[in-house]
């Protein structure tokens, strides 16, 4: 779970963040909030 740095994403990924919630990482999309993908750890 690496979703680079804001400023420099990784792979393609768009500009984002990660946060973490119930045992489900959301990665989101700086610009519109929207998920870009999501991990579970359960």
């Amino acid at each position: 779970l690496n979703p680079g740095s804001v400023s420099i994403p990784k792979e393609n990924s768009p500009h984002s963040y990660m946060i973490y919630e119930d045992g489900v990482f959301s990665w989101k999309n700086l610009e519109t909030g929207e998920t870009y993908r999501t991990f579970s750890i359960s």
